[in-house]
């Protein structure tokens, strides 16, 4: 049997979290793992366990026992976030933001049993005085999350994204072995199937999952949403880190642009809705001017993409491009074929990125 210390340090470390063990319980459990290891090593490795421990989030605790043996156990502390806390109004905005992210996270992730448990500890731990001001009850009852636009996330798609987040940790490439048909019909902007992809980044954009990936033969970037993915296959080659291919903060949105220059875009809103754009965050470059006659205007720096062009429209007629003129043309193109789709039964248009074409 050989030692390996790395390994024997995780069975040292989840054997002890498990329940208290002295040393010659613990040479037991490792002996018949495999381990070959004396009780002076053990009771080293021990130690050195008990030195790299995080003190605000576990502890190596001693206790004397029957005939004066020593026991060990590893205790997890209670939350940092609890240890912390000194006032009722800590921990009403503790509990504030947890129920808040409880009910707007992504439907998969909104009801883990370690946001529950945790959730039935800051009920017992909080003062009298702040369940008396804010009962927990009272987010679970009176906060609604309305899922607008939400995506029906799968079993299957979870297991991807755990799949493709693992690629990602590991610098591991992937293919896709099967597109959903329906989602990927006609849509022109994707790679290849079994084209060797790099992973570079997992984005969570208003409520759905999105992969960023890079294809080496193509050395094309695309963005697909996890409903477009069927299956994946984990490969053995690894990659670099792809230093080039990140982001200099000047596309909005997450699909790759349809212009390479970064424009200076500037749109006019009314006060309504001008003042709820205004307090809220759209993109790094925005600045907000007030006019005085109330209008408020609005300049971006950045390239011109489908969700760009999206978000202009959804203000329908309570905004106004000033420029540049790439953009009033795009949107007018679109408009056209708008009014060309309802009022004579024209098909619409597949989704691609093409959209001057």
């Amino acid at each position: 049997m050989k030692e390996n210390n790395n390994n024997l340090t995780f069975k040292i470390y989840y054997t002890l979290k498990k329940k208290p063990h002295s040393i010659e319980s613990l040479l037991k459990e490792c002996t018949l793992a495999g381990f070959n290891i004396s009780a002076r090593s053990l009771y080293r490795h021990v130690l050195k366990i008990e030195n790299s421990l995080d003190f605000n989030i576990e502890v190596l605790e001693t206790e004397i026992v029957n005939y004066n043996k020593k026991v060990f156990f590893i205790r997890t502390i209670e939350s940092a976030d609890l240890i912390a806390i000194k006032n009722n109004s800590q921990w009403i905005l503790l509990i504030t933001q947890l129920f808040l992210n409880a009910k707007t996270s992504h439907q998969t992730y909104n009801e883990s049993k370690e946001l529950n448990d945790f959730t039935k500890k800051i009920k017992l731990k909080s003062p009298l005085k702040v369940k008396e001001i804010i009962p927990i009850e009272t987010f679970e009852n009176h906060l609604f999350n309305s899922r607008f636009g939400q995506s029906n996330f799968t079993d299957n798609q979870e297991q991807i994204l755990l799949d493709l987040m693992w690629c990602i940790n590991k610098k591991v490439c992937f293919k896709i072995t099967e597109f959903e048909q329906l989602t990927t019909k006609e849509y022109s902007i994707q790679p290849k199937l079994n084209e060797l992809l790099i992973p570079l980044k997992v984005i969570y954009h208003r409520v759905d999952f999105i992969l960023k990936c890079y294809s080496i033969k193509s050395k094309k970037t695309y963005t697909l949403e996890f409903d477009k993915m069927k299956k994946i296959s984990i490969q053995k080659e690894h990659y670099q880190s792809q230093k080039l291919l990140e982001s200099d903060g000047q596309d909005f949105g997450f699909h790759p642009p349809i212009s390479k220059t970064v424009y200076r875009v500037k749109l006019l809103f009314p006060p309504t809705p001008g003042g709820f754009i205004m307090n809220r965050f759209w993109h790094e470059s925005q600045q907000f001017k007030i006019k005085k006659d109330g209008y408020i205007l609005m300049k971006l720096d950045v390239r011109v993409c489908i969700e760009l062009l999206g978000w202009i429209m959804q203000w329908m007629d309570n905004v106004q491009v000033v420029s540049p003129v790439f953009v009033k043309k795009i949107i007018a193109e679109r408009l056209a074929n708008m009014k060309q789709i309802n009022n004579k039964n024209k098909l619409p248009i597949n989704n691609s990125n093409s959209l001057t074409s």
